[in-house]
This record gives structure tokens, sequence and C-alpha cells, in this order.
């Protein structure tokens, strides 16, 4: 079973296997992804910073459907509910931007009913990436 929708997130549970859900409104995206980096002490006080370079597994993506158009379905955020109660579960997360990575969810998961629409919801939630496949489009060769 699919919920299907016109919004552009597909995601699918990768173990245990099961349903996809499709986002109904695309969310506002904050991304992080921070480059790891270390600091050697060097003589008389000196410094040297090593740049090891931006690995997918530090990638994180918080989303955010915000109200005004942003929404997402009851059936949609009780399934997402679902799977935030399994731990230790993998998803795979597909988007318009040409992304396909290998996620986990990153809790709080908030999802509040918005007022008049008792169907509808404004939502957050964060997702952690622990490999990619595509990165916007591109096949992604990094680690």
């Amino acid at each position: 079973m699919t919920l299907t929708a016109i919004g552009g997130i597909t995601i699918t549970p990768v173990s245990p296997a099961g349903p996809s859900v499709q986002m109904t409104t695309d969310p506002v995206v904050q991304q992080t992804w921070e480059p790891r980096k270390t600091i050697e002490a060097g003589l008389e006080g000196a410094e040297t910073t090593q740049d090891w370079g931006m690995f997918a597994i530090d990638c994180r993506r918080t989303l955010t459907w915000g109200g005004r158009g942003q929404w997402l379905e009851k059936s949609v955020v009780l399934q997402l509910q679902r799977w935030l109660a399994t731990t230790g579960s993998t998803y795979n997360y597909v988007d318009s931007e040409g992304n396909d990575w290998e996620i986990e969810f990153i809790l709080p998961f908030k999802a509040d009913r918005e007022f008049g629409y008792p169907s509808l919801y404004t939502c957050t939630m964060t997702i952690h990436v622990l490999s990619m496949a595509d990165y916007l489009g591109e096949v992604y060769a990094g680690n």
C-alpha cells in the first residue's frame, strides 16, 4: 500500500520492509552537513587543521511542514508514528531534488493537528543519513 499524494518525498521502510509513504506537500528543508576536521597541536602553540571531508553519515536534514499549504495528512502522520515506535529501523528516502538516501529518524517527531482542519497536521522531523546512492541527481561517490 502506498499513500499517494502530490509531494515529492517518498519514504520506504528497508528494514523491516513495508509499504511506502509519499508526502502530500513539500516541506521547508534545513540541512546540516559539517565536514570532519581535527586540530593537531604543533610546536610552540601552533595548530594545524586537517579537513577529512564530508561523509554521508554526517548529514542531517530537518523537514518542516508549517501550515499555509504545507501539511501532512493524518494517515501519513500515523504511519510515521508507527515507524518511529520501531527502534533500529532504516528507510529509503527519495525526493524531487534527486536525493536517494538510506536514513533513520531522529526524535523528537512533532506533529500537531491544524486548527479547523481535522485531517491535516503541521509537522517537524529530522532524518539522519546513513548512506547516499544519489545526491542532488548525481551518483554520490563520497563516503
